[in-house]
């Protein structure tokens, strides 16, 4: 990931010399300025790149966390992208989590919703993570389901 964000950071610096503010952010929003997190070969949109970066962050320190709960829970599959299924589950089912990173955990109630995604699976250990400069309200949790902020990556 630090290549990745090292190759972006070199075209970022040569499209800031080239574009003014408006074709500059236009450049960011639409065009490939960036690159895949964990393979700076592939191009990709700079404002994906940010997102999947800091939820793969957030999703290898959740991984990191429920192993240290539950090392008997082990191997955990982590799904990363745009893997369907949840995007951390332990092989003998009894642990599911999913993982974001926002600016706001109540952004388009995505915290609401994951929680509410976890709630309904048939697992015994249930867990939302997250990584935002803001913390969350309790009443997005719901029983059964652990939300954690992470306050580190």
């Amino acid at each position: 990931m630090l290549r990745s964000a090292d190759k972006t950071r070199k075209v970022l610096i040569k499209l800031a010399r080239k574009k003014d503010g408006l074709h500059l952010l236009h450049e960011l929003k639409f065009k490939k300025s960036g690159v895949d997190p964990l393979d700076e070969k592939r191009p990709l949109n700079l404002i994906e790149q940010l997102n999947q970066m800091w939820t793969y962050l957030a999703t290898f320190q959740a991984a990191a966390d429920l192993l240290r709960r539950f090392p008997a829970s082990t191997p955990l599959i982590m799904r990363l992208g745009t893997e369907k299924g949840p995007d951390i589950c332990s092989q003998d089912d009894s642990i599911v989590a999913e993982v974001f990173a926002a600016t706001d955990p109540r952004s388009n109630q995505k915290l609401s919703k994951d929680v509410a995604k976890v709630a309904g699976q048939n697992c015994e250990k249930k867990f939302v993570y997250y990584y935002s400069p803001k913390a969350h309200s309790s009443k997005d949790e719901k029983a059964g389901v652990t939300v954690i902020r992470l306050s580190k990556l």
